[in-house]
C-alpha cells in the first residue's frame, strides 16, 4: 500500500507540472474525455490488414470511448498479399490522429499470445462472424451477463470482466483459432443484421456498427463503467507529454 501511494503521488506531481504547460481548456477537454473511457469493452483486431480499415476502426473506437485496441496475426494461415499500406499523411487523415488517446496492444505470439491475455484478464471474448448462420444476431447478446471464469466461478469479479469484439480479416474474416477461442471464453460468435445479398460489411464499417450497438446499450461513453483512478492517471500522464511533445 505504502508503494502505490508512493506511485500514486509521484505521478499526480508528475501530472500537476505538466499541467501547466498546456492551456486549460485542453486540459478539461482531456479530463472530460478520460471520464467517457471504459476498460469494459476493449476491440481486437486479427489479420486486418488495409491500413484504412485499421485507422477507421481506431478512430470509431477513440469516440465511443474503447481504450484498448489488440492486435494478433493467426498462426498457420497463409494470406494473400495485402494491399499496399497507405502512406502515413494518408492513414493519419483517416484515423485523425486517434492512435495518440488508446492503448495499443500487439500479441506477438498471434491466437495463443491473445488467448493467454484473454484468460488472464477474464475477458469475453465476442467473435464477429458474417459467413454462419450459427452466430448470434447481435440483437440478441446479453452484453450484461456475468462471465464465468474457466473454474466456473461467477459473481461481481466475473460480471466486471471486459467484453472484447475481435474482428477477423477483410477477405477470410476469423480463423479457425480464433473461433474456437471465442467458443472458449464464453462469448461465441455474433452476426450484425443484413437483408443483402453481400451479406457482410466492410470491416471498418462492422466494427462501427457493433460499437454503436454496445453504446446503445450502455456499455460505451456515459454511463459506462469507467476507469479507475491510477489508470486515469496513468492515461493523462501519457496524454500530457504526447501533447506537449506534438507526437
Amino acid at each position: 500500500m505504502a508503494a502505490a501511494a508512493r506511485i500514486a503521488a509521484l505521478s499526480a506531481a508528475r501530472i500537476a507540472a505538466l499541467s501547466k504547460c498546456v492551456s486549460e481548456p485542453r486540459l478539461a477537454r482531456m479530463a472530460q474525455v478520460l471520464a467517457s473511457r471504459t476498460s469494459k469493452l476493449h476491440m481486437a483486431l486479427e489479420d486486418v490488414t488495409n491500413g484504412a480499415n485499421t485507422a477507421a476502426i481506431l478512430r470509431s473506437c477513440e469516440n465511443l470511448g474503447v481504450q484498448n485496441v489488440h492486435f494478433f496475426s493467426s498462426s498457420n494461415r497463409t494470406l494473400r498479399s495485402p494491399k499496399p499500406a497507405l502512406k502515413r499523411r494518408q492513414q493519419a487523415e483517416v484515423s485523425k490522429g486517434a492512435h495518440r488517446w488508446l492503448t495499443l496492444t500487439r500479441h506477438a505470439g498471434g491466437v495463443a499470445d491473445f488467448g493467454a491475455a484473454a484468460r488472464r484478464g477474464g475477458w469475453r471474448v465476442l467473435g464477429a462472424d458474417a459467413s454462419s448462420e450459427a452466430a448470434a444476431p447481435i440483437a440478441s447478446l446479453d452484453l450484461h451477463a456475468p462471465h464465468a471464469d474457466a473454474d466456473g466461478a461467477s459473481g461481481p469479479a466475473a460480471a466486471a470482466a471486459p467484453i472484447v469484439l475481435l474482428f477477423g480479416n477483410e477477405g477470410k474474416g476469423l480463423s479457425a483459432e480464433a473461433l474456437a477461442l471465442c467458443g472458449e471464453l464464453g462469448g461465441g460468435t455474433f452476426r450484425l443484421p443484413s437483408c443483402g445479398l453481400t451479406r457482410s460489411y466492410n470491416v471498418s464499417v462492422a466494427a462501427a456498427m457493433a460499437l454503436f450497438h454496445c453504446a446503445s446499450k450502455g456499455l460505451l461513453c456515459p454511463p459506462s463503467v469507467g476507469l479507475g483512478q491510477a489508470e486515469r492517471d496513468e492515461l493523462l500522464l501519457g496524454w500530457l507529454e504526447r501533447d506537449i511533445r506534438g507526437e
